[in-house]
């Protein structure tokens, strides 16, 4: 192998060659992030929003004509409760009281992300008379 010996243009050619490397580094670096940002923005227009209902459970009955609509959603979307626009907290969770007369019933919860994407779910109740 030869060698060079180590003169001022040898030295600024190694120098260079390393900035050199050292910028495609960086460079590869930004790329891989502005990768993960990309994919992390467009998980909402990918994916339908997490929508969860505690309460009621399906087939319940009540004696009461008010009842709690309970659950988690991702915090964020729009919510809809049987039509009417409901709201969560900071962390999702939402409770929202539902005044219905006695006779069965069909709970619809929507939630719904800024791309449109859509998540629901139905539930049946059934309210007594009450007595008196």
């Amino acid at each position: 192998m030869i060698t060079l010996p180590d003169t001022a243009y040898v030295r600024e050619i190694k120098r260079l060659q390393n900035r050199r490397g050292v910028r495609m580094v960086l460079i590869g670096f930004v790329f891989v992030l502005a990768v993960i940002y990309m994919v992390f923005q467009t998980r909402d227009w990918v994916l339908r929003p997490d929508l969860y209902l505690d309460s009621p459970r399906d087939g319940e009955t009540f004696s009461e004509t008010q009842i709690t609509v309970s659950g988690r959603v991702t915090p964020g979307v729009q919510l809809t409760i049987n039509g009417l626009e409901a709201y969560s907290d900071e962390t999702g969770l939402y409770a929202t009281d539902l005044l219905l007369p006695a006779g069965v019933h069909t709970i619809e919860v929507v939630a719904r992300n800024r791309f449109g994407r859509t998540r629901s779910i139905m539930r049946q109740i059934v309210i007594t008379a009450p007595v008196l």
